[in-house]
């Protein structure tokens, strides 16, 4: 990694790269109605030689209040499906991060990137998302790595990685592999079993060992890349 110039490196993590050049929007108009039911009644008391008597006559009043909002949305994608829930998925990038960032990875956040390309400029509602994403990282990042991951029933963990590395000065493939990421599980013993001694079975490693695993993966493949 060193000998290759240190490159930086963004991450689209379980975020698909696709070819849209422009954003997408729809202008939005959207009706909140609510309605208050109140009741008001009359109450007439008269006194007389047997008592008090109460006299009630009841109504309902009804208001209505309609509040219109006007606006734009873009259009996104449709959000690509997290491998066994939210705080799962955290885990394995939390796994693939640390593994690069021991590596010595210059790591570049997409979001901030996109940020500070966009600060300053005026960009109004209706911004070039993607305009904005492709100046950022050409700016503030060398290569882009694209992590998307896939239900696998034949995988240990459950689910397949496929990793395609771009170089962004020059727009070239550096690499793409599948993998299901699974670590290198130590010798196995032996222990005692009712008909005698059976070989002990592997662990099923963690999220976080899996993202670290696949982070593992990914550097050796672009050692050989660059």
């Amino acid at each position: 990694y060193r000998r290759a110039g240190s490159p930086r490196i963004v991450v689209f993590w379980n975020r698909e790269f696709d070819d849209e050049v422009a954003s997408e929007f729809e202008d939005r108009e959207v009706e909140h109605e609510v309605t208050d039911v109140s009741n008001h009644g009359i109450e007439q008391t008269t006194s007389g030689p047997s008592g008090q008597t109460v006299r009630r006559e009841g109504g309902e009043l009804n208001e209505r209040m309609r509040e219109t909002t006007l606006g734009t949305k873009r259009v996104k994608p449709a959000a690509r499906a997290r491998q066994g829930g939210e705080t799962v998925d955290w885990r394995l990038e939390d796994g693939f991060s640390a593994a690069l960032g021991e590596a010595g990875v210059r790591l570049v956040d997409r979001a901030m990137a996109m940020r500070l390309t966009g600060l300053g400029t005026g960009i109004g509602e209706r911004g070039n998302v993607q305009e904005l994403e492709t100046r950022g990282m050409s700016r503030y990042a060398d290569i882009m790595l694209e992590v998307l991951a896939a239900p696998d029933v034949h995988a240990p963990g459950g689910a397949a990685y496929r990793i395609v590395a771009r170089d962004l000065r020059t727009a070239r493939p550096l690499a793409s592999f599948t993998t299901t990421a699974t670590p290198p599980v130590a010798r196995l013993g032996y222990r005692a079993g009712p008909n005698g001694f059976v070989r002990e079975t592997a662990p099923t490693p963690g999220p976080g060992q899996v993202g670290r695993q696949l982070g593992l993966e990914t550097l050796a493949i672009l050692a050989g890349a660059m």
